[in-house]
């Protein structure tokens, strides 16, 4: 884990509250970044030279949900990092393919491209910024 990102939202009859925005947090992950990762996140290795490590890490006990895009991934990472909660799981990824199944694919990207075409463009570049990647969820 290189960057974490939470925000904290309520929701109540579909409609969802933002109690906290989101905030992020960078880590050491004690061990090089490779190619591929630093082609999808653009961190490096000398971006989390001094940030604590990435066993710093705690997620409160008192989070009873985790939503995210493939949040499998996510909490296998935290698992490696040393997190022993474990809250439901969201996964947009599973609802995507299951509410859009014929759509070419479901990256998180691709759909807010297929959602949101007009202001896709500008918030592209961020793609995979964990607080950019909490907005597109």
């Amino acid at each position: 884990m290189t960057e974490a990102s939470y925000s904290i939202v309520d929701i109540i009859d579909g409609k969802v509250t933002v109690l906290q925005e989101p905030r992020a947090k960078s880590f050491n992950p004690l061990k090089e970044i490779s190619l591929g990762s630093m082609a999808i996140s653009h961190i490096c290795n000398e971006d989390v030279t001094g940030e604590p490590p990435h066993t710093d890490f705690r997620l409160p006990n008192s989070v009873d949900y985790l939503i995210g895009h493939n949040i499998d991934f996510d909490m296998t990472v935290l698992k490696n990092a040393g997190v022993t909660h474990t809250p439901k799981l969201i996964c947009t990824n599973a609802m995507a393919n299951f509410l859009l199944p014929t759509l070419e694919n479901n990256k998180l990207i691709s759909l807010l491209y297929h959602s949101h075409r007009d202001i896709t463009r500008a918030q592209a570049r961020d793609a995979h910024a964990a607080i950019a990647d909490i907005y597109f969820t």
